[in-house]
């Protein structure tokens, strides 16, 4: 049978809509808008932060202007939580819609100083990141839901991933633009792009995009829909607490959480982090943005590489794939933070291992490429270990860790005054703490086994009426 809107359907045959790309390549660019402009300031060149400097905005307030972005995602992840396990699969659009508009109005507010000369940038500045830090959830809580809701089983840790990957690939865009672009006026184009992007994504979603595929991708999306119905899910709120009350997904959660969120904080602070105390062989290059390009890149590379292994190599362990992933990066994190002087390059000191620039790149990269496997998995396994809860329920209990990891890291480097060397220390220690929670959690695949199930009887039925 075949429905729209809220009312409840079954699949065809587990078929999948082609519209589904389309649909996915906006969800990306709302998402992609919001990691840029939440990255925007930490990803300024020198002399756009003495730009800034000029306007009373010092390091310390673009430190702040940064953790926006996971203060209010902590904040707004709750309310989206309700939501999707109210609403159940057909909360995707709606909480895509709220989050464009919240990205395209505080990118806006950003703009206002720049248009008219007379008004103070501080507090419009930060109105627009609280406002884009409200949106947040949209590229990691909504991630699993909107998998489920529109792709079959094959295809829902790619689709995850392909969401995940704005978390990565937006901000090194962010510091490409600020590689290419100087001063007050780069900057005013940067901000004007960032608001035209916005408010082109938000109309194409509220515009070409429905509430839900005319066919369920799968038999678990299916029972999804069925348990929600139009009066909402009737049992939310012990269904809510049930799947929060799982230690094994905590477990999990907080393994992925806080080395992912750490690292996604501790990579796009490493223009200030290495601001005065440069790594040798760098010669004159911003070493900060291309250090934190590099790790930004590695991390697109790791999370379009999840799905592949998850769905092929590390099908129902991906426990496995997650700790192998885990151990080395937390080798090569160690490796990385020996080949920076402890007390940076001015002291004259030197490094107990010194790998030059370019291996010291490379190790970035392979670093981040692990770390950006995670996310997709813990994803898709936490939505594993919930279910028959609603996808968005573990989305936003897991984003929810990788943003207070991500606080946790912002402020110990704003608090502590590390240098370099020790705050690459710090990243390995967070790392190995994750892999230590990680290791008792316990694996189980009902969503999949029931797809798998339901295939099976499907092709059994297709052969009989072959025959």
């Amino acid at each position: 049978a075949r429905a729209t809107g809220s009312k409840c359907s079954t699949p065809d045959g587990g078929q999948a809509e082609r519209r589904r790309w389309g649909v996915a390549v906006v969800m990306v660019w709302v998402g992609f808008n919001q990691a840029l402009v939440w990255v925007t300031f930490s990803a300024s060149s020198r002399d756009m932060k003495l730009c800034l400097r000029h306007a009373a905005i010092h390091d310390s307030e673009i430190d702040l202007l940064l953790n926006w972005g996971p203060i209010a995602y902590l904040i707004a992840v709750w309310p989206f939580m309700v939501h999707m396990s109210r609403v159940g699969p057909g909360a995707v659009r709606e909480c895509v819609l709220s989050s464009a508009g919240l990205i395209a109005l505080g990118s806006l507010l950003r703009c206002a100083p720049f248009v008219w000369n007379g008004l103070e940038p501080r507090p419009w500045l930060h109105a627009g990141q609280i406002l884009n830090g409200l949106a947040g959830p949209v590229s990691a809580a909504v991630a699993p839901a909107f998998a489920a809701a529109w792709f079959p089983v094959g295809e829902r840790t790619f689709a995850t991933s392909l969401v995940w990957t704005c978390q990565s690939l937006a901000p090194s865009a962010g510091f490409l633009a600020a590689l290419a672009l100087r001063g007050a006026a780069g900057l005013r184009i940067i901000l004007a792009a960032e608001a035209a992007s916005s408010v082109a994504a938000l109309l194409c979603w509220a515009i070409a995009v429905p509430r839900l595929p005319m066919v369920a991708p799968s038999a678990s999306a299916a029972a999804q829909r069925e348990a929600t119905c139009a009066d909402g899910r009737q049992d939310m709120w012990s269904e809510l607490l049930a799947a929060l009350g799982r230690q094994r997904f905590w477990l999990l959660a907080l393994s992925g959480g806080i080395s992912v969120g750490a690292f996604q904080c501790w990579s796009a602070s490493l223009g200030v982090v290495f601001r005065d105390h440069p790594p040798r062989g760098f010669g004159d290059l911003d070493v900060g943005l291309v250090l934190a390009l590099v790790g930004n890149l590695g991390c697109f590379l790791g999370t379009v590489a999840a799905a592949p292994l998850a769905e092929r190599v590390f099908r129902r362990n991906f426990k496995l794939l997650l700790v192998l992933s885990n151990v080395v990066q937390d080798v090569l994190l160690a490796i990385f933070a020996f080949s920076v002087s402890p007390a940076g390059a001015s002291s004259g000191a030197a490094p107990p291992l010194r790998l030059g620039a370019l291996g010291m790149l490379a190790v970035l990269l392979v670093a981040s490429l692990l770390n950006g496997l995670s996310a997709p998995i813990c994803f898709e396994l936490g939505a594993e270990l919930t279910y028959p809860a609603p996808e968005g329920i573990s989305g936003s209990a897991y984003s929810f860790t990788v943003n207070g990891g991500g606080f946790v890291m912002m402020t110990a480097l704003g608090s502590a005054k590390l240098q370099g060397s020790e705050t690459c220390l710090l990243m390995a220690t967070v790392v190995f703490l994750g892999l230590v929670l990680l290791w008792p959690v316990k694996e189980a695949y009902p969503r999949l086994e029931m797809d798998d199930l339901a295939a099976q009887s499907t092709r059994l039925t297709q052969t009989s009426g072959a025959c």
